[in-house]
């Protein structure tokens, strides 16, 4: 189905989604070769996100190793070496580091990627190859001992080198990255790339942009137009591969709590007007950051919601109290899985 389908969101919401993703994964081929992979192999070959029963609610994504106490958020899966990259954050969201955890029959402890901890990183985003990494970062134009980080934050890659370690950061280029902040890096099949921005001409405080990439470099920057963007704050757009369909994060009134997940269908150059995806993704708290796995089996996303959600009777005392405030579902970011059948998904 072409970008410029005349599709109508009905609910339930996730049959609609359900047919961009499954177009998306057709792009790319990747839910056959998983499929063929799994006919032919061994438990231990399936990826490690995999679930032998269904998750029809939302679930605690490796909780021990990646959704821990901290905050956590923003996962990007590597598929062929079962390697999940995310962020750790203070409390705050100030300072951000990216981190991995390899699948080898359980998540190993995290390691910081080379390239990270110095300065504040956050939303990484790995192209289908894996052999580059975008993510959005304060580090300075140039690192060197003693430098400071910029007050604002640019978009930056690195590139896989054949030995698999991570090359220098290198800056995505001017006409993405201006004075003010630029971040949640995705890029469509055609190299098109989405992101986050609070620069001049937007609608609010942060708006979704686009940048299309000519001859290897990135265009100029283009507002993707009153339909997606409002007055309050848009942020991690994930587009699917052919640009049919984008799952972002707004602020925007209606929605179930803080920020909340919608989703847009592109109308040619226009974006309809996007949908919330209900319950059980969207809660009270604070949603964000929303991931397809690469086999297009599974959602993931990013959510605050706490066991201070609901009230209780009678009170904690100080021992029940403290022992939930240093364990996940605290109130900080974990990150949740969930079926995207459970969504009213088809493949």
């Amino acid at each position: 189905m072409s970008p410029s389908s005349n599709r109508i969101l009905r609910p339930p919401f996730g049959r609609l989604i359900g047919a961009c993703l499954s177009l998306g994964i057709t792009v790319f081929g990747i839910r056959a070769a998983i499929a063929a992979s799994a006919a032919g192999k061994g438990k231990e070959d399936l990826p490690g996100y995999h679930s032998p029963l269904p998750i029809t609610e939302p679930r605690l994504f490796s909780d021990a190793q990646v959704s821990t106490a901290d905050f956590e958020s923003h996962p990007a899966f590597n598929l062929a070496d079962r390697v999940v990259y995310f962020v750790k954050s203070t409390p705050n969201r100030r300072f951000g580091t990216i981190l991995s955890s390899r699948y080898e029959g359980a998540w190993s402890a995290p390691t910081v990627l080379s390239f990270s901890g110095k300065y504040s990183d956050r939303a990484p985003f790995l192209t289908p190859d894996a052999t580059r990494l975008y993510y959005s970062s304060d580090r300075p134009a140039e690192d060197y001992l003693g430098a400071v980080a910029k007050q604002d934050f640019d978009i930056w890659y690195v590139e896989r080198k054949a030995d698999s370690t991570w090359s220098k950061p290198k800056s995505v280029g001017a006409t993405v990255n201006g004075p003010g902040n630029e971040g949640d890096p995705a890029l469509a099949a055609d190299g098109t790339l989405y992101f986050s921005s609070d620069r001049a001409g937007g609608r609010g405080m942060s708006d979704l942009w686009r940048c299309r990439s000519v001859n290897g470099a990135f265009g100029p920057a283009e507002h993707l137009g009153d339909s997606v963007n409002t007055a309050g704050s848009e942020s991690d757009p994930r587009i699917a591969p052919d640009q049919s369909y984008m799952i972002f994060t707004s602020d925007r009134p209606g929605g179930r709590g803080g920020s909340d997940l919608y989703v847009s269908n592109r109308r040619g150059d226009h974006w309809s007007t996007p949908v919330n995806l209900g319950e059980p993704v969207n809660s009270m708290a604070d949603e964000f950051a929303p991931c397809v796995s690469p086999d297009g089996e599974y959602f993931f996303w990013t959510s605050c919601r706490s066991f201070a959600d609901a009230t209780r009777d009678p009170p904690w005392d100080y021992p029940d109290l403290l022992a939930r405030l240093r364990r996940t579902r605290n109130g900080l970011g974990d990150i949740y899985q969930i079926d995207l059948s459970a969504l009213g998904i088809r493949p």
